[in-house]
């Protein structure tokens, strides 16, 4: 072999390496700009030029493609109501109108209202709450039902993931409103956080401007006896973030350094820690938890700084067992820290700020 062939044949073998060094393992690249994920994590729609998608979350299957439009009205926003239904608000200078598909062929229409009016609806789009003109909040229900509220203004609003509660922040103070009995309760306190997914439960965090409560405490609140439990913090430095299990059992926090689960259950228990991140990990980068379906494990995206040859980005896609606190880590080569989509415990769907399109990383645990 001449010395020209050799270095040739060098070249060819060093890209080659590099190739299998860089390329990241099970990841597809999509042709896609946006994702919004089922509840149930096995389809997710998405947009393709002035195409609507749906997608097999796990194998990235085109399921249907139609035109983004309704009677020739443009869709402003799709929302998963459940696994199977979707939410399809359109508007008009005339109207908003909200429907219901399960497969863009088929429509039907549950509520409509004046463009321009302030509105938000219940997580079933079936019912609506209007701002009317003298700031009154008036309700109004699919079947055509309206109901004046008697409450004015409003700053801020929650709803419980079955559509019972709503809860209404005002200047004069808080509401909780019944919307199946139409019953209104004010609540002289303040505070703000989350619904549980599968109950009628409410958890949020007293960091500094809450009325009535101690400071940096988790508490949890009972709608339909208005009773506020304290969450036992006991090791927990900070709460940094927290987010429910998927039956609503757990709740998993975040402080500086580590993973805690708590039982709200039993709130008074002191917290469990299943996770403590490396000292060289960068939390700057953590991208938020994430429960597996069967609420056993938590995902999250962490990053390690510095540089290394066979993992330039150093971004990881992680999962914990709650029981065992044993966890496992798969590379991911992107900055992986934003537009981050699981769509079930073992496939991720991710953006990245110097590559267009979407990628699916299938992750064998």
């Amino acid at each position: 072999m001449s010395r020209s062939n050799a270095i040739y044949v060098i070249i060819a073998v060093f890209i080659a390496l590099c190739f299998i060094i860089f390329k990241d393992v099970g990841v597809r690249q999509l042709n896609y700009k946006l994702c919004i994920v089922s509840p149930g994590k096995g389809k997710f729609i998405t947009e393709q030029g002035d195409r609507v998608l749906l997608v097999n979350a796990k194998n990235s299957r085109i399921i249907k493609k139609k035109k983004n439009e309704v009677d020739e009205r443009i869709i402003l926003s799709y929302i998963w109501i459940n696994n199977e239904e979707i939410a399809v608000k359109t508007k008009t200078m005339e109207s908003t109108k909200i429907y219901l598909t399960k497969d863009f062929n088929n429509y039907k229409l549950i509520n409509e209202y004046k463009s321009g009016q302030y509105a938000f609806t219940s997580p079933d789009f079936r019912t609506v709450v209007l701002k009317q003109d003298n700031q009154e909040l008036v309700i109004q229900f699919a079947k055509g039902d309206i109901w004046h509220t008697g409450i004015v203004g409003i700053n801020g609003y929650s709803w419980s993931n079955d559509g019972v509660y709503l809860m209404i922040s005002t200047a004069n103070g808080k509401y909780l409103i019944n919307t199946y009995a139409q019953l209104i309760k004010k609540i002289d306190k303040k505070f703000a956080g989350e619904w549980a997914p599968t109950e009628n439960k409410y958890v949020f965090y007293t960091n500094w401007d809450f009325r009535g409560f101690e400071e940096r405490c988790l508490y949890l609140f009972d709608p339909e006896t208005l009773v506020f439990s304290k969450v036992n913090l006991a090791g927990v430095d900070y709460v940094n973030s927290y987010v429910w299990s998927p039956n609503s059992q757990y709740i998993a926090i975040k402080d500086y350094d580590s993973i805690f689960i708590v039982s709200t259950r039993n709130p008074q228990d002191p917290p469990s820690k299943i996770h403590e991140f490396e000292e060289n990990e960068n939390m700057d980068k953590f991208s938020g938890l994430n429960w597996t379906k069967d609420s056993k494990g938590i995902t999250f995206v962490s990053h390690k700084p510095g540089w290394r040859i066979t993992k330039p980005m150093n971004f990881y896609a992680n999962k914990v067992d709650i029981e065992t606190g044993k966890s496992k880590q798969v590379y991911i080569a992107g900055r992986l820290y934003d537009k981050i989509y699981w769509a079930d415990d073992n496939v991720l769907y991710y953006e990245l700020d110097h590559k267009k399109g979407l990628f699916r990383k299938k992750l064998p645990w």
